[in-house]
């Protein structure tokens, strides 16, 4: 196009109306085929002495009637005379009205013209205006429509050069400091708060917005707390079991059920920090059954969970027999079942492992601890026990299993 901007059409419009009404006093009369008594003064005073003559192909030689700009656009008047009124333009009086038009279209609510918005602001900041306060402005407007496509470096950049042409300008700080916030920033968006406010202490929007960096920041650190704490019990935890216990850790085999994988595999079992609780996992071969305890100490039985689980009544209900009574099961583990994870507590280069082998746990007294201890037993991760029926055929053929 050869103009810069439609607003040029603003004075051929002026013009236009009249035209169109002259000629609609015209065309009446040819309908009527009657004589129109035209005040020769009332055109002189509204067209000049020599009133416009009117084609019959003007409306496609008319800017406003064009779809597109015809081929010999450089030799049609009307256009020529747009293109001139434009250039007559001062630069700020182009830049403002640039300005304008971009208000125009953010106003419209509707992301399809923000572009179109952003085009107009950065015309009037291309006019180069002398006055640093308008150029402040155009780049602080420009940054609104970049908010709302989410463009938020493209704000700090507009905004912080608009503090540069204008100290004062308010709008700059408040923009930078949401698109900060927007980048989850909070401390720079503090920052930006504060020198806002130290121009306008009473802002509102500037006010409520380091209101919520405020909190954002406390949630951080408290998040952060959290997460110090849990990080350190976990060292606590780490240096109890292999420093002070000297239990081997290793990676897991038998996974643990789904409900159950998001469980502390460990903790503490008292506030003084002086015993250890685990999940433990029970599985009975015979039945393809398992159960998973959440809280079994370090100093527990085994027998005093099996008496809970497998009392002399109320079976369970895949024990069809009633063979799965406390007293009537055998505890099997086997050794040496994972390779043991390195941690920074101790030395396992001399450590051997060797061929697994089925353990059985002889007596039911035992305690985890116990169990945990023994040089061949490396935890799978969860401390996993199998159990049996006592001198059952199914545990002698389980035991000569190889595969197993």
């Amino acid at each position: 196009s050869p103009f810069s901007h439609p607003s040029a059409f603003v004075e051929f419009t002026l013009h236009f109306s009249k035209i169109t009404q002259l000629k609609i006093i015209m065309s009446n009369n040819e309908n009527s085929n009657k004589d129109v008594n035209v005040d020769k003064d009332e055109v002189v005073s509204t067209f000049g002495p020599e009133p416009p003559k009117i084609d019959d192909d003007w409306e496609t030689n008319e800017p406003l009637f064009m779809d597109s700009l015809p081929d010999d656009w450089e030799n049609n008047e009307n256009l020529a005379a747009l293109r001139a009124s434009e250039q007559e333009m001062t630069p700020l009086e182009r830049a403002e009205d640039y300005k304008a038009q971009g208000n125009e279209f953010f106003k419209r609510n509707d992301k399809k013209y923000y572009k179109i918005a952003i085009s107009f602001y950065t015309k009037a900041l291309n006019e180069n205006v002398d006055d640093k306060g308008k150029h402040s402005i155009y780049l602080t407007n420009r940054s609104a429509v970049n908010l709302k496509l989410g463009n938020y470096r493209m704000v700090l950049n507009d905004c912080e050069e608009a503090m540069e042409y204008d100290s004062k300008n308010i709008k700059a700080y408040y923009r930078a400091s949401l698109a900060l916030f927007k980048l989850r920033k909070y401390d720079e968006s503090v920052d930006m708060c504060n020198r806002g406010l130290e121009i306008n202490k009473k802002q509102k929007d500037i006010r409520i917005l380091k209101k919520k960096c405020e909190k954002k920041l406390e949630e951080i650190r408290k998040k952060e707390e959290v997460r110090q704490k849990i990080l350190l019990e976990k060292r606590e935890l780490e240096k109890y079991i292999y420093d002070t216990r000297k239990y081997k850790m290793g990676k897991a085999i038998y996974p643990a059920p789904p409900q159950f994988k998001s469980e502390k595999k460990y903790q503490w079992a008292t506030e003084e920090h002086d015993e250890l609780s685990f999940n433990v996992q029970f599985i009975y071969p015979e039945h393809s059954q398992s159960d998973f305890v959440q809280v079994f100490n370090e100093d527990d039985r085994f027998i005093d969970h099996l008496v809970q689980m497998f009392p002399t009544v109320n079976c369970v209900p895949w024990d069809v027999k009633s063979q799965y009574v406390f007293d009537n099961l055998v505890i099997y583990y086997k050794s040496y079942v994972t390779n043991i994870i390195p941690n920074n507590y101790c030395d396992y280069s001399n450590f051997k492992i060797k061929s697994p082998k089925w353990i059985s746990i002889k007596d039911n007294l035992y305690t985890l601890r116990d169990i945990l201890s023994q040089e061949n037993y490396v935890i799978p991760e969860i401390p996993t026990f199998h159990i049996f029926v006592k001198n059952s055929k199914f545990l002698s053929t389980f035991l000569s299993d190889k595969n197993n």
